[in-house]
């Protein structure tokens, strides 16, 4: 059983979770790995908040709406040797 703090926290990560996800499917077509890097750039929010929501999206994707959509952009970026290192260095809180 989760303690108030812990479940406080995994609400905060599905939220903002579902906001991402929602924050991608509104992206033009066709969307670039640095659009979706932007995405996650522009939430405010610490690092490990962010790793764990991305974390979520990539392993719990059927929880969210139009997943079939969202999740190949997100692991495309993943998957970008350039791109995606960047999105690893927001986990580690390095912006630049």
């Amino acid at each position: 059983m989760l303690t108030k703090a812990e479940s406080k926290y995994e609400t905060k990560v599905r939220d903002l979770a579902r906001k991402i996800a929602t924050s991608v499917l509104q992206l033009s077509s066709p969307v670039t790995d640095q659009q979706v890097l932007e995405v996650l750039r522009s939430q405010q929010c610490e690092p490990q908040l962010l790793c764990d929501a991305f974390w979520l999206l990539d392993n719990g994707m059927v929880r969210f709406e139009q997943y079939d959509t969202w999740h190949s952009r997100l692991r495309s970026l993943r998957n970008n040797p350039v791109v995606g290192r960047k999105m690893f260095d927001l986990f580690q809180g390095v912006t630049a």
